[in-house]
């Protein structure tokens, strides 16, 4: 997640001191009984000292203490509204490209192009907790470069998502089967099998909570280039959560090709804490037009995997997973998965701050 804002730092005699604006409209909040009630979490590393400061006082008994808003400082704001701002980010890109000798390029006409692209992206707060996002032409030239990786076996590189369009919420639609893979991962969006980017002419995506009910929905068009067709890349997730927390939810992914031929994917998770112990269990299937047969089990993977997390002492992990899977082409938009047999069973101790939640 990332809006407007801005930062000041100054260093004096009396220590290091920062300044930031964060516009309130760009923060979605509720009102209740004329108060706003945010939490608050400030963190500073200082390298030469391999030293963190937070506020307020956290303890390190937890991964990541920094980032868990249950331990943030509450901070009431009085007589402000709630606000609905529209964003509209537009591009436009102008160049100029001449061929003056065609004995140095014969592929080239003598001539003068100019090349021109233009888009937009729009935001729009449906509600304190529920946005809604369009793109049209998108251009990701602002992305954040991706790390160099070195690949050793036959199995694809994992990539994470830096575009942010698909950043904001992205855990709502997680579905992750551990190290077997997962059911949609946005970074396979605008890309060929063979890692060619392709123009996205445009798309919408919705994330959020409604009540008791995480939300999330995506379309895109993506053009097609050379071998490849063009695709719409469908996405649907819901999540709902219980008291004493309990979760059931449910995926749905498409990819529908401009030849006319489909993939689809499908999914059902829970988790449910009984004591010390969380048990999630996991549920997809895959479905091609041109895979042939149909089964219940065909290119599907169940999982089922007990946590204990503990606030003192030692945690574990023992995770069970069993797939049914063929052909790749048969996965939908997004979808990734590892090499496609038996699953296995796995036990992962570990010390607090590896698996511990607050």
């Amino acid at each position: 997640w990332n809006t407007f804002w801005d930062a000041e730092t100054h260093q004096t005699d009396e220590g290091w001191f920062a300044e930031i604006r964060i516009p309130l409209s760009s923060l979605a909040f509720s009102v209740n009984d004329d108060q706003a009630i945010m939490g608050l979490i400030a963190a500073r590393y200082i390298a030469r000292k391999d030293e963190k400061h937070i506020f307020p006082a956290i303890e390190p008994n937890w991964d990541m203490a920094d980032f868990k808003p249950s331990l943030a400082r509450d901070v009431v704001l009085t007589d402000i509204q709630e606000q609905k701002p529209l964003w509209v980010t537009p591009y436009a890109v102008v160049g100029l490209a001449q061929t003056r000798n065609p004995d140095l390029q014969p592929v080239r006409a003598p001539g003068t192009e100019i090349p021109t692209e233009a888009g937009f992206d729009l935001k729009y707060g449906l509600s304190s907790n529920l946005t809604l996002d369009l793109t049209v032409n998108t251009d990701f030239a602002q992305a954040e470069a991706d790390a160099l990786q070195v690949n050793l076996d036959r199995f694809s590189l994992f990539v994470p998502e830096k575009r942010q369009f698909f950043q904001e919420r992205s855990s709502t639609f997680e579905f992750n089967f551990g190290e077997e893979g997962r059911l949609f991962h946005s970074r396979r969006i605008g890309l060929t099998p063979d890692g060619q980017a392709q123009r996205i002419w445009g798309g919408a995506r919705v994330a959020g909570r409604i009540g008791s009910w995480d939300v999330g929905g995506l379309a895109m068009q993506v053009a097609g280039i050379g071998s490849n067709p063009g695709t719409n890349d469908g996405v649907i997730r819901l999540s709902r959560s219980f008291q004493g927390g309990a979760t059931v939810g449910g995926m749905l992914t498409s990819r529908i090709r401009t030849q006319g031929r489909a993939a689809f994917s499908v999914g059902v998770d829970g988790q449910v804490p009984l004591g010390r112990e969380l048990i999630t269990l996991q549920f997809g299937q895959t479905r091609n037009d041109g895979a042939g047969g149909f089964s219940a089990l065909e290119r599907s993977s169940a999982r089922a995997l007990v946590e204990r997390r503990n606030l003192d002492g030692c945690t574990r992990a023992v995770a069970s997973t069993r797939s049914w899977a063929s052909n790749a082409d048969a996965t939908s938009p997004g979808s990734t998965r590892a090499s496609a047999t038996d699953g296995g069973r796995r036990a992962r101790p570990g010390w607090l701050a590896i698996a511990s939640m607050a």
